[in-house]
């Protein structure tokens, strides 16, 4: 059985006041693609996908789309 595993995403974070939710998109496409291309049986997301316990609106916004998209 094959998995694909990733943890601790942290989405929404700053760091030094600078966002990094664009980054964090880009990293969660990639993400996505690579799932596309090695098909595995599962995938598993561990520890903290977002960095708050309420995360800000952009976070969320921007992210689920691409957690939720399934690959081709």
């Amino acid at each position: 059985m094959r998995f694909l595993h990733s943890a601790d995403w942290h989405l929404g974070r700053t760091l030094h006041g600078t966002s990094l939710l664009e980054d964090q998109t880009w990293v969660l496409d990639e993400f996505v693609r690579l799932a596309a291309e090695v098909r595995p049986h599962a995938v598993l997301l561990a520890g903290d996908i977002f960095d708050r316990a309420v995360p800000p609106v952009a976070a969320v916004t921007s992210s689920f789309p691409e957690t939720a998209r399934s690959p081709p």
